[in-house]
């Protein structure tokens, strides 16, 4: 919800920039004799302060040049080749032991200026696959189906420009919406084309069933409006079929499997890009898969979207934060659903507002809470936060802020075969439920938002979204 708001201010202050620049003003510069004062420029180079390498493994070095259009750098590694090997593009190979080294990007443009990035060697990160996906996409949803291949479905095909989805400038692609769907082989490490959806979707949710079908519901339609459709995908036939409506339409909702097999799906936004009429919902349905139907369910205490659901041990459902209709309380709010009343409760609210975070049960129950912007910065436009909590069902109660790497939002969350999380922006983290601290793993190779985590049978991460390069973490 901060970023619909964000690009609505944005839009704004947009216009109002260009009236400005068309003679808003009532100074007449022709008349005027002083001199225009040329403005200073400055370059500059930026890059992360620190990365995560596994040992004796690549990692692709990026930098960013400001201050001038040539965005060229000449890459070295401080220590020489003892400290691993970088090419012209900015490909590290990194060595077995030592560290930490030190990999710096020096601008062409003016060699004074440079940003150097501490190399820490990990036992553990991220490998590019040799294939790539079949269509470059983002807002998607990748499911991990019965047979160990993972479901890509929809989204927003990527073009040369990148992947925009800012809704209010107008610059989501609605027009390259996507209703195909590919599978991934871990086996093989390829992608395939499967059935397609009837209709183009993205922001939209994909649940697996107990039955081993895969439940799609919701999303954005090329029209730019929210969407009811749900329709089924079975993996045997690699085939979508249409089943009946949502109550209403929604995107940015969640869908959570119960314990007796239904879905709940709460919150999201709903309306139409046309006239800006998305708005949050606090409604809530369930999903009956014996009949193939939805149902009502008991609304939710406020209005939601981006936010989180996690299936909590003992078959609740924690609701926690999300962009809402009013401020200053919106962000905070936390609710439990109960199956057997098929109603929320508030519960205790966030320390902070958040919406855009992620939050991932763990083995001993409770759920660990990261990132997320502040859906009522308006000034910061929704800031992404470098903090997490764990929430404990037991004692309805949140642990202290723990730092991470870097902020974060709209980031990934996955629970891994160990029982720690891997939390994956730019930069890549663990966090250690015993210990209640995050530690450095190796970094991706494609540090952008918007990507899709699943955890493959064998415990590894596949990530893919944002460009048709995918990767594993192992």
């Amino acid at each position: 919800m901060s970023s619909l708001r964000a690009g609505l201010l944005a839009t704004t202050l947009l216009a109002v920039g260009m009236l400005s620049a068309c003679g808003g003003g009532s100074k007449n510069a022709t008349n005027d004799p002083t001199p225009p004062v040329p403005p200073v420029i400055t370059v500059s180079v930026s890059m992360p302060a620190t990365a995560g390498v596994p040992r004796g493994r690549q990692r692709q070095f990026t930098a960013v040049v400001a201050g001038t259009v040539v965005k060229d750098v000449t890459w070295t590694v401080e220590e020489g080749a003892a400290g691993g090997i970088i090419t012209a593009d900015g490909v590290y190979t990194a060595p077995i032991s030592g560290g930490p080294f030190h990999v710096t990007a020096r601008s062409v443009a003016d060699p004074s200026k440079a940003a150097t990035s501490e190399v820490v060697l990990t036992d553990a990160g991220f490998r590019m696959l040799n294939t790539s996906t079949l269509v470059p996409r983002i807002s998607h949803t990748a499911t991990l189906l019965p047979d160990g291949k993972v479901l890509i479905v929809g989204g927003s095909k990527c073009d040369v420009n990148g992947c925009s989805f800012d809704l209010f400038r107008q610059s989501f692609p609605f027009d390259r919406l996507l209703s195909s769907a590919e599978l991934y082989d871990p086996a093989t490490e390829t992608f395939s084309a499967t059935g397609s959806m009837s209709i183009a979707r993205a922001f939209h949710s994909a649940t697996l069933l107990n039955n081993g079908t895969v439940l799609v519901i919701g999303g954005l339609n090329p029209g730019g409006g929210s969407v009811a459709t749900a329709e089924i995908y079975d993996p045997a036939t690699g085939s979508f079929t249409r089943i009946g409506d949502m109550a209403r339409g929604r995107f940015e909702h969640t869908a959570s499997l119960l314990a007796d097999g239904r879905v709940l799906i709460a919150g999201g936004l709903e309306g139409n890009a046309n006239d800006f009429g998305f708005g949050p919902t606090q409604t809530a349905e369930l999903y009956d898969p014996a009949t193939q139907s939805f149902s009502p369910a008991g609304d939710m205490p406020k209005a939601a979207a981006s936010h989180t659901a996690s299936v909590l041990l003992d078959g609740t459902v924690l609701v926690a934060g999300g962009g809402g209709n009013t401020c200053p309380s919106e962000g905070a709010a936390v609710a439990i659903f109960n199956p057997a009343s098929n109603s929320f409760r508030a519960n205790v609210s966030l320390p902070e507002r958040r919406a855009g975070h992620t939050a991932t049960t763990l083995n001993d129950g409770r759920v660990l809470i990261t990132g997320g912007g502040d859906p009522c910065d308006f000034s910061g436009f929704g800031t992404p936060s470098d903090t997490a909590v764990v929430f404990d069902p037991g004692t309805s109660s949140f642990s202290s802020e723990k730092a991470m790497r870097e902020p974060r939002s709209g980031h990934s969350a996955t629970l891994l075969a160990d029982g720690k999380v891997l939390v994956v922006g730019s930069t890549a983290e663990l966090f250690d439920p015993a210990t209640s601290s995050f530690a450095i793993t190796g970094d991706p190779n494609v540090p952008r938002g918007d990507r899709r985590a699943t955890r493959l049978a064998d415990g590894r991460v596949l990530f893919t979204g944002s460009t048709s390069v995918a990767e594993v973490y192992e």
